[in-house]
Formats: structure tokens, sequence, C-alpha cells
């Protein structure tokens, strides 16, 4: 894992992502950009997976560290297999967070965009009613709709005793783990001008939430 502080404050933000994709490596690999997509090819011009999952999320968490002069951020390991990273997370380094968002959901298809922003997993909240109200309005300006997802690094912190309210949200990769993938720069960019506003608006401030205790979610096998 990855762990990045900047500034200084007594209550940061927090956005995290993670740094594995499933994908088979390949010797030459080429990105073209067609019709608003990005799309990748291999040596032999056959179309493979860009791994926009979660390469979506890094660029938006890189660009979040960028903009903002007290922010922490995390890139987690070895998510794809089962959260393995954040399982393994540095707990102490969320002591001071007010809150965490996470980039790591499929868009639906490019003819049918979804834009899901994950409030419940596996059927257990993510977050406090009082932080959904304060996002609902930049939430719905965007497109979005509060929604259940899977699982993702954000549940496993709130196993991991992380008490502050979490999302996960579409972000403009689709077909995520074939070859099909693409991702929509539109779709990317709306994202991360979202997550920007929400943060503006939310400050450094603590959303305090406590995830259900009894509620167990693992992968399936690979």
């Amino acid at each position: 894992n990855i762990y990045a502080i900047k500034g200084d404050a007594n209550v940061y933000p927090c956005v995290v992502s993670h740094k594995d994709t499933v994908h088979d490596m390949h010797d030459e690999f080429y990105v073209t950009f067609v019709n608003g997509y990005y799309a990748a090819f291999n040596e032999d011009v056959k179309q493979v997976g860009i791994g926009g999952d979660d390469k979506v999320g890094i660029f938006i968490t890189l660009e979040m560290l960028s903009t903002f002069d007290n922010i922490k951020v995390a890139f987690f390991s070895d998510e794809e297999i089962g959260c393995v990273g954040s399982s393994q997370a540095d707990d102490k380094f969320f002591n001071d967070v007010g809150y965490i968002f996470e980039c790591d959901r499929n868009s639906g298809k490019p003819n049918d965009i979804s834009r899901d922003f994950v409030n419940t997993i596996g059927g257990s909240r993510l977050m406090s009613k009082k932080f959904q109200k304060k996002i609902r309005e930049t939430v719905d300006a965007y497109g979005y709709k509060f929604s259940t997802g899977g699982l993702t690094d954000v549940y496993q912190l709130g196993d991991n005793g992380v008490e502050v309210s979490m999302a996960n949200m579409s972000c403009g990769y689709f077909y995520p783990h074939t070859d099909d993938e693409v991702v929509s720069y539109a779709e990317v960019m709306n994202t991360m001008l979202m997550v920007k506003e929400l943060i503006i608006d939310l400050g450094e401030t603590t959303y305090k939430f406590q995830k259900p205790s009894g509620m167990v979610l693992t992968y399936g096998n690979y």
C-alpha cells in the first residue's frame, strides 16, 4: 500500500483507489482515443482491456491530491483478489480523516450509462443519514443515484473499524476485467469534478459512521 498526507489539518478529506487490475500482460500496449472513448490494443492489434478498473480511480485520487492543500490519499494493493491490501491497511492513517471516497465502479454500458453512487454494499450501509443528506444535492446535480454496489476497499475499511462515512462511485470505465474494457473521457471528467465539489462542500469535517457488525461479504473464487 502507498499512503500520502498533504498539508496540516486536524481533519483530512480522504480519497482511495487500488493499484492492481485484471488483465493479461502484453509486450506491447497501445492506447487510442476514438469517439470519446479510450481503448487499448496489443502487439497483434487485438483489443485488450485498458485497465480503467482502477486506473481511473488512481487518476482521480491523484487529481484530488494535486487540487487540495489538506488531504490524505491511499493506493491499495491486491483489491481484485479480495481487498488484501486494504484488509491490512494502516488503520492509524485514518484516525484523523473525516470521510472517504473511492472511484472503483463501472458505468454500465456505453449506450446505457449508469452513474451509481454506492451507499450500501452487501446490505451494509457505508454512510450516515446526515452525510447522505449533506451530499445529495451535489450527487443529483452530476446525474448520480444512490445505489448498492459490490465489494471494494471502502467496505473493507469499515470492517477494519474505520468509523467515518464512505462511498464508492461509477467513474467512467465499462466492461471491466474483459478485453472489451474502454474508458469514457466525459464520464471520468464528470466524476472527477463531482468528487472535487463534494470535498469543497464537505470541507475538513468529520462525518462519523460505524459499519453495522455481523455483516460478512467476500469475493467469489477466481
